[in-house]
């Protein structure tokens, strides 16, 4: 028997009666949402779990994914599509996510705790919510392996004329942390270079029709962060405030300095605007300056008289998370880069003193190139060469020479093994898609974010200067998803509908003002229980057909 109610726009002939009873049960699910859960669906995700198991992943995604079906994709579409209808007044274009406060109306996202870039059902998926809602799907990865000939052929189809104005945005994430990076027995990163290379070389057709940009294509660099953990000093010296961390010391030019809590001023603003006046202090480095810390009395004497000149002047800001205040030494970043750190103190909360390093070397360098080309830091770097691309790694590892010399070796170290091996892996991997070097230099597409956020499993990559699970570190953090004003608090709550596991699809309410909390964004979460019909893959399923990019396939030495 075949049913003729709740149908997709291509279902001419009917039904079965199996997936007319689980349409029937999602939309009496559905139908106790309130309109707000339509108008702001953000989260349409039929995927769940993750095979790269990055160490710094933000959701703490297991080593296995449970996937939907064709048939379930359908089901929960044609549901949403039939209550949508009839509850809220939709868009002329698409009929959920059309008010999203600062998010993308008629825009949603498949993924959270997942990478929908192996998702084998991705195209069918972005299909059927455009043509029977409307939305467009934006999509961000870590990339899929180029041997899957599944994968391969799925996402050209995405990228078919007819298809890809579909997308929404696509997204690649780059960073040191998913294992196919590991140079292990099983994985290669030349093998991850390769594979990322696919993914460009796939996209395209995209990225000529779209261009660059967050809402477009675009790759975002995150790092490892570098941690220096010693004890932290604040204190008074003939009036001065004195900050004093291992071999540092910052001095304030002014006396009787006492800095305010400073918070972000503007969430959306990325050079980092903060509420309170920061002040100025004098740097010293006392390995260089061979000074003793009992000298420090003499050392502000010279500083004020102008008979010491080896410092550098930094302005500092005092900024609190929920362990307590930190400083913020030249946060923002300026015309030729971010030479930045924050200092931890202990507290009572906080048990680990140190400091994080937030200069951006890459970004420094790339700047730096720019300015000698007369180009500013926004501005589009037109008709550069792969070799300009190449001098900029150069000017990259010179820059860890020169700290090497001036026994900065943890800054020098750091850039050897950290920054540079990502950047030139994805240099490679543009340029043998055939990119125009110019897109490195694009910071539309190119985006340098610094280093990883303190968010799921990544607690233990900032070695005790934090000990509390998702807790903003740096003024970017804050104004990411800090809890006071950050863009995620600014959006407020939006909703997910999603896999579960058991075959369940779960519908949550998430509160995005609530990132910054150990309990985490979830206010509201319902589960429909359906029959037997999800796909399950664990690590130990990895084979020819699920492939994670940056595994070795042996005899196998060409794209497919």
């Amino acid at each position: 028997m075949r049913y003729y109610d709740y149908l997709l726009n291509d279902e001419t002939y009917g039904i079965d009666e199996t997936s007319y009873m689980e349409r029937k049960e999602l939309i009496t699910a559905l139908e106790d949402l309130p309109d707000d859960f339509f108008i702001k669906l953000r989260h349409l995700q039929p995927q769940m779990g993750c095979l790269n198991m990055c160490a710094c992943c933000s959701q703490s995604s297991k080593g296995e994914t449970v996937c939907w079906t064709l048939d379930r994709i359908r089901n929960v579409v044609a549901a949403l599509k039939f209550v949508s209808k009839s509850r809220v007044l939709h868009n002329d274009t698409f009929l959920i996510s059309t008010e999203s406060n600062v998010h993308r109306a008629g825009v949603i996202f498949p993924y959270l705790d997942n990478d929908v870039g192996y998702y084998s059902l991705l195209g069918e998926f972005i299909k059927i919510v455009y043509e029977n809602l409307g939305v467009k799907t934006r999509i961000s990865t870590v990339g899929f392996s180029r041997y899957n000939n599944i994968l391969n052929n799925m996402h050209k189809c995405i990228n078919e004329p007819e298809r890809i104005g579909f997308l929404g945005g696509v997204r690649v994430s780059l960073t040191s942390y998913p294992i196919g990076w590991a140079d292990k027995t099983n994985f290669s990163r030349e093998e991850y270079i390769q594979d990322l290379s696919n993914f460009f070389k796939i996209y395209r057709p995209y990225f000529d029709m779209y261009k660059s940009g967050r809402r477009k294509m675009c790759v975002e660099l995150r790092y490892k962060p570098l941690i220096i953990n010693g004890m932290v000093q604040i204190k008074e010296i003939k009036k001065h405030m004195v900050i004093l961390i291992k071999d540092k010391i910052y001095i304030s030019i002014n006396e009787g300095v006492s800095l305010n809590e400073a918070k972000i001023m503007d969430a959306f603003d990325n050079t980092i605007k903060l509420t309170e006046h920061s002040e100025i202090f004098y740097y010293v480095d006392i390995k260089k300056s061979n000074i003793q810390m009992k000298n420090i009395d003499l050392l502000i004497e010279k500083l004020k008289n102008g008979c010491y000149k080896n410092y550098k002047k930094v302005i500092i800001y005092k900024l609190c998370n929920s362990e307590g205040e930190y400083f913020a030494v030249n946060p923002q970043i300026e015309s030729t880069g971010n030479y930045g750190m924050n200092i931890y103190p202990k507290t009572p909360k906080r048990h680990f003193s140190g400091y994080l390093i937030t200069e951006r070397f890459f970004l420094n360098a790339l700047l730096q190139y720019k300015l000698n080309k007369g180009l500013k830091p926004l501005d589009l770097f037109k008709n550069a060469k792969w070799e300009d691309v190449n001098n900029v790694i150069r000017l990259c590892k010179n820059i860890a020479e020169q700290y090497q010399v001036e026994n900065e070796n943890y800054k020098s170290e750091y850039i050897t093994h950290e920054i540079l091996p990502i950047i030139e892996g994805y240099s490679k991997a543009l340029e043998a898609a055939q990119y125009p070097a110019e897109v490195f230099f694009d910071p539309d597409f190119t985006i340098d974010t610094g280093v990883i956020c303190n968010l799921g499993r990544a607690l233990n990559e900032f070695h005790g200067i934090t000990e509390i699970k998702n807790a903003p570190l740096t003024p970017t953090h804050e104004r990411n998803y800090g809890k006071f004003n950050s863009s995620m608090t600014k959006e407020g709550c939006v909703w997910r509908i999603s896999i579960g596991c058991d075959n369940t699809v779960i519908i949550e309410k998430l509160d995005l003002s609530l990132t910054a909390t150990v309990d985490g964004q979830c206010v509201f979460s319902k589960t429909i229980k359906l029959r037997d019909n999800d796909i399950v893959i664990n690590a130990h399923k990895l084979n020819t057909s699920y492939l994670i990019p940056g595994q070795r396939r042996k005899n196998v030495n060409t794209f497919l």
